[in-house]
């Protein structure tokens, strides 16, 4: 009983760790990625590659979609990828319904600006914030093959760096503030509200916007009426520059100069920050994707990092029950690890290292396996299990 009730325990102890840490299940290594975005379990990099990242641990080339100029922003859409460059000012459309052979369907040179930093869609229409002349243009994308210019606004006072879209509204992250765009006529956009001042990237939910600031941190506005809009409230952060902010379920991811990912959980009038991963040695976090249970942060050095974490602090174990269900035997163990079901449907095991790397993983096929453990270095594992009641985390201490 006393053994039962340790290995509960250390269970316990496992999941609600690994609830608040990130980890890291694979790297895709490539060089001198700014922007990242996902579709389905592919990643789309900001030089035009597409990588399946299905198997975490494995990412793989797929496709590349091959353009002029030094891409730095890719947007996805349906069946369609955008990428913005830089200093060459172009925004440049594929068509990838055929992920495997993505094909140019047309260009836009905008001459003006210095670089395609943000791009959102609204309908028919995508809205591009282009750099350090701090402008926003509206694109009719209606016809792919055939994109057309409808508004250019100027807004004096520096770098236009992000854009997101709601209804009638557009959201920009400008040196100058919060910049409030009136876009219910596309062909003639206005700015109506500017709040606050030095932000480098912008997303929002319902009736709040979050800012990050090119000085660290987050700025978070009350949007109601985004004809005035008001401060709510302020998360320190000393990462150095907010380069990309991505808000999910209650939580705001966010991508720093130097310093890699932070993951804040909102609560009343405050953020909490839950866990941080650092890229080290990754030199500057410029973009990062939410990709189902997958965090992708694009680093300028090695790559992108391809995390999990779980923002619920519980790993789905609701049923403490559902524990005994699972036998996993001898423990500690050395060369096999036998697994026992008890009415559970098994599905995959995940063998994972205390630091959150993806070292193993099988497919469970009958209610008694046997796993090959002999190439694992000694030290605690969790066993991860996809059950028909949901995740179970196990600890296993491996002695050679």
């Amino acid at each position: 009983m006393k053994a039962k009730f340790l290995l509960i325990a250390l269970t316990l102890l496992s999941v609600l760790s690994t609830g608040q840490t990130i980890n890291q299940l694979g790297y895709y290594s490539i060089n001198g990625i700014y922007g990242i975005d996902s579709k389905e379990s592919y990643m789309v990099l900001s030089k035009g590659e597409i990588v399946d990242n299905s198997i975490p641990s494995s990412p793989s080339l797929i496709s590349q979609c091959s353009f002029n100029g030094d891409g730095i922003t890719p947007l996805i859409n349906g069946d369609y990828a955008y990428f913005g460059t830089g200093m060459t000012n172009d925004l440049f459309i594929f068509d990838i319904s055929n992920i495997a052979t993505p094909v140019q369907v047309s260009s836009i040179d905008f001459t003006i600006g210095n670089g395609v930093f943000g791009m959102d869609i609204s309908a028919n229409t995508i809205f591009v914030a282009l750099g350090n002349n701090g402008i926003v243009c509206s694109i009719d994308i209606t016809d792919k093959n055939n994109p057309k210019m409808l508004d250019t606004l100027y807004i004096a006072g520096g770098q236009c760096r992000d854009i997101v879209t709601q209804g009638d509204y557009a959201f920009a992250a400008h040196l100058g503030g919060l910049k409030i765009i009136d876009i219910s006529d596309s062909s003639n956009i206005q700015l109506i509200k500017s709040i606050g001042s030095g932000y480098n990237s912008v997303d929002i939910n319902g009736s709040q916007a979050y800012l990050g600031k090119t000085s660290g941190g987050i700025d978070v506005f009350d949007i109601s009426d985004p004809t005035n809009p008001s401060l709510l409230f302020s998360i320190p952060n000393s990462g150095g520059i907010a380069w990309e902010i991505k808000y999910k379920e209650n939580n705001l991811y966010l991508a720093t100069n130097g310093d890699g990912l932070y993951i804040y959980k909102l609560e009343a009038n405050k953020g909490v920050e839950m866990a941080h991963f650092p890229n080290s040695g990754n030199g500057q976090s410029f973009g990062v994707s939410l990709q189902d249970s997958l965090i992708l942060l694009s680093g300028l050095i090695k790559g992108v990092a391809i995390l999990n974490y779980d923002s619920s602090g519980t790993v789905g174990i609701e049923n403490l029950s559902s524990i005994d269900k699972i036998n996993l035997y001898p423990n500690p163990a050395k060369d096999f690890v036998f697994i026992e079901n008890n009415e559970l449907q098994l599905n995959k095991v995940r063998i994972y290292d205390l630091k959150g790397t993806l070292v193993k993983q099988t497919k469970l096929t009958t209610s008694k396996q046997k796993i090959d453990i002999s190439n694992l270095v000694e030290g605690q594992y969790l066993f991860r299990f996809e059950t028909n009641e949901g995740i179970i985390i196990k600890k296993v201490m491996i002695k050679i």
